[in-house]
């Protein structure tokens, strides 16, 4: 659990997706901590998420420059030569400036669905988080003919009582 705190201290920059991966484990027996980190991990997380995703967009965007520019080079040294689309194309997807960029950008692509899908896990842990505090209030409140039927009862009572989340109107 100790390496759970101090992965809980690095900066955004520092946390690796398997560290990050890591803190997905709940330790039922530090649950106050536990909830209390969540929220400074789970931004953490979305910031990730979000740099990823804009270094995604300027990657696709400079593939596109990139791929313009290898076309126009192209007809510009295709003189007296009659170029077809279909043969520019060719020549533009095998030019080694694309090659590389498509490499960077493959990469960048799996670590943002990478990044994406732990930020949903880490979603997910947050009602599993709140379960488990509501469970752990109900257990040392609870009667002595608690059991885990009766908590599964409550919780479903609870669930058909509880508003439903409506979108907002301009949102």
């Amino acid at each position: 659990m100790e390496d759970q705190k101090e992965d809980t201290e690095m900066t955004l920059n520092e946390l690796s997706y398997q560290a990050a991966k890591r803190l997905l484990k709940i330790d039922p027996l530090n649950l106050n901590n536990e909830i209390a980190e969540h929220p400074v991990i789970l931004q953490e997380i979305g910031e990730k998420v979000v740099k990823l995703r804009s270094e995604k967009d300027t990657l696709e965007l400079k593939i596109e420059t990139t791929e313009a520019t290898i076309a126009q080079e192209i007809r510009a040294g295709g003189e007296g030569k009659k170029l077809t689309e279909a043969t520019v194309k060719e020549m533009v997807l095998a030019d080694p400036r694309r090659h590389a960029l498509m490499e960077d950008y493959l990469q960048v692509c799996e670590d943002y669905n990478l990044w994406n899908a732990l930020y949903g896990a880490f979603q997910s842990r947050g009602y599993m988080l709140r379960d488990l505090a509501q469970l752990s209030t109900n257990v040392v409140t609870a009667p002595d003919n608690w059991t885990p039927a009766n908590y599964l009862e409550n919780r479903a009572s609870m669930s058909r009582t509880r508003r439903p989340v409506t979108k907002k109107e301009g949102a």
